[in-house]
C-alpha cells in the first residue's frame, strides 16, 4: 500500500498547488464576468440564468431542439454512427463571450467554469469510460498556443474523475468551417482525423470533447476512427451548439 499512500498525497499536493496558485491569480487578476463585468465569478449568476439551456425535446442523435419526434430532418433521413451529441446551452450571449475569450484571446481559466456546465450535461448521458479531446492540426495548435478543446477535456476529466486520453490526432489540416453548409463541413473534414492509441479505446465507451458545434460534422469525422479502432461508443459534448442554414 505505500505506493497508493504515495500517490495519494501527491494528488494532495497538486490539488493545494492549484487552490494556492488560483488564490494568486484572484488577487492579480480578479475575476468579473464575460457578458457585463460584475466582479466575483466568470459568468455572474444573473447572466447565468439568461442562458438558453438546450431543453428536451432532442434529437437523440445530434442533440439539437426539435419541436416534435426523436430526430431531426438530417439525422432521420442519415443517423449519425455514434451515441450522438449533446451541448450545454446555444451559442449566445454569456456562453459565447466565455467560448470565444478562450478559444481566441487565451483566457484559458475559463476552460474550468465552462467544463463545470459541461459536467452537469454529462450526467445525464450513458456511462463513460474515457475522455478524448478533439484534437487540432499540430500547425494551428502551434499558432494559437495551445488546444481549448484539451483545456476543457482536462478539466472534465478532473471534475467527472475520468481518465483523459490522447487517443485522437489531427492528420489533414483543414479549411475553417465558418461560412460553410453542412455537405461542405462534412467534405472539409473527411479523413482529417487517425486514432494516436487504439487500446486506449477499445471496448471502452468515450466521450469526445470540443468547445462548439454547427452541424456534428466534425466530431462525426473524428469518431469514425475511434470507432473503427474497437471504441464500444463514441458520445460527443460540447459547451454549446450554434445554429446553421440548412441546405
Amino acid at each position: 500500500m505505500p505506493c497508493a499512500r504515495a500517490g495519494s498525497k501527491w494528488i494532495r499536493i497538486k490539488e493545494l498547488t492549484r487552490a494556492a496558485f488560483t488564490a494568486v491569480l484572484d488577487v492579480v487578476f480578479p475575476r468579473a464576468c464575460v457578458e457585463c463585468g460584475c466582479r466575483g465569478e466568470w459568468i455572474c449568476p444573473a447572466c447565468l440564468a439568461a442562458v438558453h439551456w438546450m431543453k428536451p425535446p432532442l434529437c437523440e442523435c445530434c442533440g439539437r431542439e426539435v419541436g416534435a419526434g426523436n430526430r431531426c430532418q438530417e439525422c432521420a433521413r442519415d443517423r449519425p454512427r455514434i451515441g450522438g451529441i449533446r451541448a450545454c446551452s446555444r451559442y449566445e450571449g454569456a456562453i459565447r463571450h466565455a467560448v470565444h475569450r478562450l478559444k481566441y484571446n487565451g483566457h484559458r481559466a475559463l476552460a474550468e467554469p465552462l467544463a463545470g456546465l459541461m459536467a452537469k450535461t454529462a450526467a445525464i448521458l450513458p456511462p463513460i469510460d474515457v475522455i478524448v479531446p478533439l484534437p487540432l492540426h499540430p500547425a494551428r495548435e502551434r499558432a494559437r498556443g495551445y488546444n481549448q478543446a484539451a483545456l476543457l477535456a482536462r478539466e472534465l476529466s478532473r471534475q467527472l474523475d475520468l481518465p483523459l486520453v490522447q487517443a485522437a490526432k489531427r492528420v489533414k489540416e483543414t479549411n475553417d468551417q465558418i461560412g460553410l453548409d453542412r455537405r461542405e463541413r462534412q467534405a472539409n473534414v473527411k479523413g482529417a482525423f487517425a486514432c494516436a492509441v487504439a487500446e486506449a479505446v477499445a471496448g471502452r465507451a468515450v466521450l469526445l470533447v470540443d468547445d462548439v458545434c454547427t452541424t456534428g460534422s466534425t466530431l462525426l469525422a473524428c469518431a469514425e476512427p475511434l470507432l473503427k479502432a474497437g471504441a464500444g461508443d463514441v458520445w460527443g459534448l460540447v459547451v454549446a451548439r450554434q445554429d446553421y442554414e440548412r441546405t
